[in-house]
């Protein structure tokens, strides 16, 4: 009575099987949706264990390759330093006098004005890391002028290229460094790297320096300490802020305008 009405033909055989077949398909295709949710899981899973794979072998390779990196710098370093130890030894003079050592002796002991600055505490450890870099790719560039120069002279074949740790320097931060203090000086800014080059490399005086371009007294050293901080900034071994702080300090903005 209070029950709903069934349709006319509900309880005939073909109707019970009709009804019978359609639960067996909506059954059927659920379980086909839950296989495919189950493929989709496993080709997630399986998508995420391959990208983990990967990343692990991505990652072997660059650890190899700073590893390979730092050797090459290692061999690098200690063959400049087995170079300059020999040039050295061949600059020392073979003889003295009685009196005592040759005025070259005593020149070649007299510190430079940039040790003098690294002695003050004026120069950061940063800014020393720098100065090497410098020191070692500018002289393994005119190495490598000089070498190409006498290949040229004397007919020979191809110039040995540098080692592979200057190279990634000087392509990697000595060169975008020097292309940005030449753009200083040709917007009519300072020498920056002339100046960096007389000073650390060839070890000139700062007063000397100052004189020779008539610059005020205190101009190369201030340029000498921007310079040097510029290339540890761009080579991010040194927060932006210390470059910055360099210039509050010493007035760089105002011995910039009043050098020439």
């Amino acid at each position: 009575m209070g029950g709903q009405v069934k349709p006319k033909g509900w309880y005939g055989k073909d109707a019970k099987a009709a009804r019978r077949q359609a639960r067996e398909a909506k059954r059927a295709e659920a379980q086909a949706l839950a296989a495919e949710r189950e493929r989709e899981t496993a080709r997630r899973a399986e998508a995420v264990s391959r990208a983990k794979s990967e990343a692990d072998v991505l990652a072997a390779r660059v650890e190899a390759r700073a590893i390979a990196t730092s050797e090459d710098r290692r061999k690098a370093d200690k063959s400049y330093r087995r170079q300059a130890r020999d040039l050295r030894r061949e600059l020392t003079p073979k003889s003295a006098t009685e009196d005592g050592p040759t005025p070259h002796t005593r020149r070649q002991h007299r510190k430079t004005s940039f040790e003098r600055l690294c002695e003050a505490k004026l120069v950061t450890g940063e800014m020393l890391q720098a100065a090497q870099e410098v020191e070692r790719v500018y002289l393994a560039i005119c190495g490598a002028t000089l070498v190409r120069g006498q290949s040229l002279d004397s007919g020979g074949g191809q110039p040995r290229p540098m080692a592979n740790g200057v190279a990634l320097a000087h392509a990697l931060r000595y060169r975008p460094w020097a292309d940005a203090l030449s753009g200083v000086r040709k917007r009519g800014g300072w020498p920056l790297l002339e100046l960096v080059i007389d000073v650390v490399v060839d070890g000139r005086s700062l007063d000397i320096v100052e004189k020779e371009r008539g610059w005020k007294h205190g101009t190369a050293k201030f340029g000498v300490l921007w310079a040097l901080m510029k290339y540890a900034v761009m080579a991010r071994w040194a927060d932006p802020s210390e470059l910055t702080s360099i210039e509050r300090r010493h007035g760089l903005h105002r011995r910039l305008a009043e050098a020439a």
